[in-house]
């Protein structure tokens, strides 16, 4: 491939990625309406150590860390709703909970790498991930 071929392939990766998240942040009105948390471009850690009734992150190029772990929660049944391109989520959960992950995934990775036969409170995660990876464990890794 002559440099110019190469040159205009790598403008149009370029274009793509741009495009993409020219895409998103001109959605970032309605993320921003539909979710309490909105992470863009950059690592956030969030802890819930309180009474937990449910919540909702969108992450663009980011990676955000839910521990739930210290949670108290409130309800038989919570759910987290998460939004995800180009974002890598990790759910930190007890090992008392049942989770229950639901969604669409566009060239993203889940896993969910908890006891499916506890019968305690259940935690639904809705998921939106596009070029994503979403993990749920009850490890610290």
């Amino acid at each position: 491939m002559g440099k110019g071929l190469k040159g205009l392939a790598a403008l149009g990766v370029v274009g793509c990625a741009s495009y993409g998240v020219f895409k998103a942040v001109g959605n970032l009105k309605l993320l921003k309406e539909t979710h309490n948390n909105v992470i863009m471009f950059y690592g956030e850690k969030l802890i819930y150590d309180e009474a937990f009734e449910g919540d909702s992150v969108a992450a663009i190029g980011a990676s955000v860390e839910l521990d739930l772990r210290e949670a108290d929660f409130v309800d038989d049944v919570t759910s987290i709703d998460l939004y995800g391109m180009g974002a890598g989520f990790k759910v930190l959960v007890p090992a008392n909970i049942k989770v229950v992950a639901v969604g669409i995934n566009k060239a993203s990775g889940v896993e969910v790498n908890v006891d499916d036969t506890i019968e305690g409170p259940v935690l639904n995660i809705y998921y939106d991930l596009t070029g994503s990876g979403l993990l749920v464990t009850t490890k610290n890794l």
